[in-house]
């Protein structure tokens, strides 16, 4: 169980944003070992991960790394884009535990939204994806609770389809993901 003390340090000076500390508070509600979103976890991070990308001071202090997105280290983190805004309206990026980086949200809400589909992402350097096959795919222990407490909280339905993870991540993208990648290319050097 992680408390909410201990995911602060995530945020350093900054609060916790309202929405996360929701989601926190669901996540303390299911059994310990349990998983309501393929992969998914907010934990204590401290941008220990992407500190594999840069060591640069600017390049930490724009991002707050808060959750593992998958099973092998890919991770997620908010960019801190306009400093004047609340981490609410923050775009969420996801660094692949192999490579990769891309928006895959407009803010909090919509990764929350996006986690429904009960699946991991799928990241590379070209792109990010999350590929849901019906057919042969086991739900986690508690995604049935996570779907019912998205839908009351948020009043969201469910992502049921790789197709509408794929519109609302284009959304995403087509909002930040060329200022976020100009953004990124000053501490990384772009891949050729």
């Amino acid at each position: 169980m992680l408390s909410l003390t201990e995911f602060q340090k995530n945020f350093g000076t900054l609060p916790v944003s309202d929405t996360l500390v929701q989601l926190l508070t669901f996540q303390d509600t299911i059994p310990e070992g349990a998983f309501y979103a393929e992969g998914f976890q907010l934990c204590l991070l401290q941008n220990e991960g992407i500190r594999s990308y840069s060591e640069d001071e600017e390049f930490l202090c724009s991002l707050i790394e808060f959750a593992q997105a998958g099973w092998t280290g890919s991770t997620y983190a908010l960019w801190i884009n306009e400093p004047t805004k609340s981490l609410e309206e923050m775009p969420v990026v996801v660094f692949g535990s192999e490579g990769g980086y891309h928006v895959i949200a407009q803010n909090i809400v919509e990764l929350i939204r996006l986690l429904t589909l009960d699946t991991e992402p799928l990241v590379d350097w070209e792109k990010v994806s999350y590929y849901k096959d019906e057919s042969d795919c086991i739900s986690s222990s508690c995604a049935h609770e996570y779907k019912a407490w998205v839908l009351s909280t948020f009043q969201l339905n469910s992502i049921e389809t790789t197709d509408e993870a794929d519109d609302s991540i284009k959304q995403a993208q087509r909002l930040y993901q060329d200022a976020f990648h100009n953004w990124i290319n000053r501490y990384i050097p772009e891949r050729t």
